[in-house]
């Protein structure tokens, strides 16, 4: 497998912020623990954060299942990602949604299911059996942030919540959420590292329990996928 540059605004801007064992394993970040070190600022200019599902699209075609990725709100501006159809999250015009909370679709999942049709945009499609509205078409090149893997769907936490899985987001220490952070221009690696080892001692004073024996690590994308294998292109 070949590393190319994620599909998205600045990517070497981009890091990855893990919840490291003692034995060195990467795990995912609980979700109150993602929201303090969104607070964090620093060399940080924002974070953003995400979770793998799955997903089952119903309606007149056939049933498929969907890979569907629940993220924050800020998500697509923390990459810099922008809709090719509709917009993006937006926490204001979705609460107003209703019953049919906001979703957005890939560009091969809008032609390959739906036609290519211009006026799904504002229309609730059927998944997991109940009406979700699709706000927005995201642009062919960007089909999530692992290439091997299409991702079809993405969902604000505020949809998540809405389907009734909330205890989700009470966690703290290892949880379900990957995040990434963007640097402020002219930050580096070891910057971000020094400062998420400020944010772990105070973790682990505050919360003793969810962070006795683990470190937040900060880890470039070159540095995640060459660790798995990946070559550079």
């Amino acid at each position: 497998m070949f590393l190319r540059p994620l599909p998205v605004r600045d990517p070497e801007g981009l890091l990855w912020v893990s919840n490291q064992t003692a034995e060195g394993r990467q795990d995912s970040l609980g979700w109150l623990d993602y929201l303090d070190l969104k607070e964090s600022k620093g060399v940080f200019a924002d974070m953003a954060a995400q979770s793998r599902r799955g997903g089952l699209l119903e309606g007149q075609a056939e049933a498929e299942l969907v890979l569907l990725t629940v993220v924050s709100d800020n998500y697509f501006s923390v990459l810099g990602v922008e809709a090719a159809r509709g917009r993006l999250f937006r926490a204001d015009a979705d609460a107003a949604l209703g019953n049919e909370p906001a979703i957005v679709i890939s560009d091969s999942l809008w032609r390959r299911r739906f036609g290519a049709d211009p006026a799904l945009v504002g229309r609730a499609i059927r998944m997991n059996s109940r009406a979700f509205t699709v706000v927005g078409v995201l642009p062919p090149e960007f089909r999530g942030l692992e290439r091997s893997v299409r991702n079809d769907v993405w969902a604000p936490v505020s949809t998540w919540q809405a389907m009734g899985n909330r205890r989700e987001f009470e966690q703290r220490g290892a949880g379900q959420f990957e995040v990434l952070a963007r640097l402020r221009p002219g930050a580096t690696i070891e910057q971000a590292q020094a400062q998420l080892d400020a944010i772990t001692r105070r973790f682990q004073q505050d919360h003793p329990e969810a962070h006795r024996g683990r470190r937040l690590a900060a880890a470039s994308e070159e540095t995640r996928r060459s660790a798995r294998g990946v070559r550079p292109s």
